[in-house]
């Protein structure tokens, strides 16, 4: 199963190997077969058709790293519904016998509060949980409200950033108040420009 696996990704990794188209009648003919070569030949994209291809050799390796997820996906899923199903029949027999240790623990306990057992396949012994707060948060703050214990609520500041773009002044970056004071914690980075590449999506 390794071997074929590793024979297929080969086989995809090969399929996806650069090779150029023919170029332009005006330039000297480019055949990279790798992102190094293409940067070693300073490779860029000045037409159209050049675009075309550039998105077409991307396309190609987003559907190889798809291919490369799903055959992973595929090896890794049998290993863990197998995994699911085996611990689903020995569940009921650990939990079997962790309850007759923890029977049996507290019943010696009760005969001696410093009860330990050391055997060769393990230890039984106790241990002192401390007690558990569990919270409804929204019912115990109407709870403090109502009986006016509020110096146990925490008050959480933010910024209401909203209002604040609104009304502040940007000057080189910075942002002042309407009073004009520079605040700080704040930067205004200037508008700008991101290209959206998007490869054609194979039925």
């Amino acid at each position: 199963m390794r071997i074929f696996i590793m024979d297929r990704n080969t086989e995809l990794l090969r399929a996806a190997e650069w090779n150029a188209p023919e170029p332009p009648e005006e330039k000297e003919p480019i055949e990279p077969e790798t992102v190094d070569e293409i940067e070693d030949n300073r490779f860029t994209v000045t037409t159209a058709s050049e675009a075309d291809w550039a998105l077409m050799k991307l396309g190609e390796i987003e559907r190889l790293e798809a291919q490369n997820e799903e055959l992973a996906n595929n090896n890794i899923k049998p290993y863990q519904d197998w995994l699911d199903k085996q611990n689903a029949k020995t569940a009921d027999s650990k939990n079997y016998f962790n309850q007759l240790l923890t029977d049996y623990i507290f019943e010696e306990k009760a005969k001696n509060p410093k009860f330990k057992l050391v055997t060769p396949n393990g230890k039984l012994s106790t241990r002192k949980l401390q007690p558990k707060w569990e919270y409804n948060d929204d019912d115990l703050i109407k709870s403090l409200k109502s009986n006016d214990e509020t110096d146990f609520i925490k008050l959480k500041e933010s910024v209401d950033k909203a209002s604040l773009k609104k009304v502040a002044k940007v000057k080189d970056g910075k942002v002042y108040s309407p009073n004009g004071v520079a605040l700080e914690g704040v930067t205004v980075s200037p508008a700008s420009e991101t290209a959206v590449i998007k490869t054609a999506e194979v039925e």
